[in-house]
C-alpha cells in the first residue's frame, strides 16, 4: 500500500475521474480544478494506491488565515483548543461537505495514518478533516477520541412529484408551503434556470444585498466574476435559478450545482421585497426541488445553515464530523459540543420525526462517542 502526496488539484489520474462520477459533486475534477485556481492557499491531494490502482483519495489545503469563517479552523474549533497557525485541512476547498474518494467501498483505508505522518513531518499545527460524512469519517479514523460531531447538513430525498412531497408533510406544513408558493407567484412572474455566466452581472447585486442583511460585506464585481469563472470551469453544471418580476427584472435567485445525482444549493440573493414575499424559500427550496424532480435526480442538498427552516419544509439532517488526525480532540469539550448539536437536532426531531431518525442518532453516538 502506497500513500502519495501531490501538489495541486489539477491533472488528476484517470481513476479519480472514474470514481468521482459516482461520488459527490465536490470531488469532481472540474470543481477541484476551479477551487484550486482561485484559492490563495496551497492545495494538496493524498492518494492511496495498491496493485489494483487508486483505492482512496482526499483533497486538502494548508490554511494559515482568512477565508470563509465556516472554513476557518480557529473560528470553528477554538473551544477545542485550535489556535492560529498553519493547519492542514482535509476535504474539498470551498465546500461544506467532505468526502474521501472511495471511502464507501473499502473498510481498511490507510489514508488517515499516512496523512497524519505527513502533517507531523511538515510541522503543521493540526490536521483536521472538515464536514466529513459518516463513511469518510470512519475511513479516516475509527477512533472516537479523534472524531467530533461538527455540524449537520440538510437534504431531501427527491420524490417523484411535488404533490408527493406535499403529501408527506403534516397538514399544517402543507398549507404553509402552498401559502409561500402562491404569495411568491403573485410577486414573481417567472422562475427559470439559467446559465450562471449569462446572468452573473444581474444576480450578483442580489447576493450582496442578501448577505448584507447578515452583516457580511461582499463585492458585486467579485461575486459576478466568480460566477462566470465557475460556469466556465464546470460547463452546464452551474445554474442560477432566476425569479423575475413582470418587468423582467431579476428579484431573487439561487446558485445551483447540478450533476447526475443531485442538486446542490450554493448561494441565494434577493431583494427585500422578494424576501417579504417568501422569495427565500422559493429559490432556496421549492424551485430547486422542482428542478430535481423534473430531472429525476435523487437528492436535493441544502447546506449547513438555517437548519430549522429547512427541516420545517421537509428536509432531514445529515451529520457532519470533524476528524483530528494529529492528536485526539479534548474529550470533555468535544463531547459537550457534540451533545449540544445532538440536543438541538433531537428537539427538532421531537416535532418533526423525519429530521433525525433513531438509526442516525445511534450512528452519531458510535462514531463520535456523544
Amino acid at each position: 500500500m502506497i500513500i502519495s502526496v501531490f501538489e495541486g488539484l489539477h491533472d488528476l489520474p484517470d481513476e479519480w475521474h472514474t470514481k468521482a462520477a459516482t461520488t459527490g459533486f465536490y470531488l469532481r475534477p472540474d470543481f477541484l480544478g476551479y477551487v484550486a485556481s482561485v484559492s490563495p492557499d496551497r492545495c494538496l491531494r493524498f492518494e492511496e494506491w495498491s496493485d489494483q490502482g487508486l483505492r482512496a483519495a482526499l483533497p486538502g489545503w494548508l490554511w494559515s488565515g482568512g477565508g470563509h469563517p465556516y472554513l476557518d479552523p480557529v473560528n470553528l474549533f477554538e473551544d477545542l483548543g485550535v489556535r492560529p497557525g498553519s493547519h492542514l485541512l482535509l476535504g474539498s476547498p470551498r465546500a461544506f461537505a467532505g468526502q474521501i474518494l472511495g471511502a464507501e467501498r473499502i473498510s481498511d483505508c490507510k489514508l488517515g495514518p499516512g496523512v497524519a505522518r505527513w502533517a507531523t513531518d511538515q510541522g503543521t499545527a493540526s490536521a483536521i478533516g472538515l464536514y466529513l460524512d459518516a463513511a469518510s469519517s470512519v475511513a479516516l479514523s475509527n477512533d472516537p477520541s479523534h472524531t467530533a460531531l461538527h455540524d449537520f447538513d440538510t437534504a431531501v430525498d427527491v420524490p417523484t412529484s411535488f404533490d408527493q412531497y406535499l403529501t408527506a408533510l403534516p397538514k399544517g406544513r402543507r398549507q404553509t408551503v402552498r401559502t409561500e408558493r402562491s404569495t411568491f407567484s403573485r410577486f414573481a412572474d417567472s422562475i427559470t434556470a439559467e446559465s450562471a455566466s449569462a446572468v452573473a452581472d444581474e444576480f450578483a447585486p442580489l447576493v450582496v444585498e442578501h448577505e448584507a442583511r447578515y452583516g457580511r460585506t461582499l463585492n458585486t464585481s467579485t461575486v459576478a466574476a466568480n460566477l462566470v469563472a465557475q460556469s466556465e470551469a464546470m460547463p452546464g453544471a452551474v445554474l442560477v435559478l432566476a425569479a423575475r418580476d413582470r418587468t423582467g427584472a431579476m428579484v431573487a435567485g439561487s446558485v445551483l450545482y447540478v450533476d447526475s445525482h443531485a442538486v446542490h444549493v450554493r448561494m441565494v440573493g434577493l431583494t427585500e421585497e422578494a424576501r417579504r414575499a417568501f422569495g427565500y424559500f422559493n429559490v432556496m427550496f421549492y424551485g430547486p426541488l422542482e428542478i430535481a424532480i423534473a430531472r429525476r435526480l435523487r437528492r436535493l442538498q441544502l447546506g449547513v445553515t438555517a437548519l430549522q427552516a429547512k427541516v420545517l419544509r421537509g428536509a432531514h439532517l445529515e451529520p457532519r464530523f470533524a476528524v483530528r488526525l494529529d492528536c485526539p480532540w479534548p474529550r470533555a469539550a468535544a463531547r459537550s459540543r457534540g451533545a449540544r448539536h445532538l440536543a438541538e437536532a433531537a428537539e427538532l426531531s421531537g416535532s418533526f420525526p423525519w429530521a433525525l431518525p433513531p438509526a442516525v442518532r445511534e450512528q452519531i453516538s458510535e462514531i463520535a462517542d456523544v
